[in-house]
């Protein structure tokens, strides 16, 4: 969902449809959701479960984040590392 406007019970929204294409959408009854929890599973919940689900899937996404973002740290210092010992050498002692 893109935006959502809607006075009473009523939601119109733009929905991604799939590759990239939007369209736009009405619904009369907004009191569940269906959420994408992985694998291609859908559950239907009430909003308040859906945002707990849409809070742990941050969650999960700012961790994996961190942890990514040390592995390259950690990948970047390695190569410093072995580019610096390389141009240190002699290129007598390379042959």
């Amino acid at each position: 969902m893109l935006g959502s406007q809607g006075g009473e019970g009523k939601v119109s929204m733009q929905v991604d449809v799939g590759v990239g294409v939007m369209m736009q959408a009405e619904a009369a009854n907004v009191s569940t959701l269906l959420v994408d929890v992985g694998l291609g599973f859908r559950v239907e919940c009430g909003i308040a479960e859906a945002q707990d689900i849409a809070s742990l899937h941050v969650s999960t996404a700012e961790t994996d984040m961190a942890r990514y973002a040390e592995q390259g740290h950690s990948v970047q210092a390695a190569l410093l590392r072995e580019c610096r010992g390389t141009w240190s050498m002699d290129p007598m002692e390379q042959s």
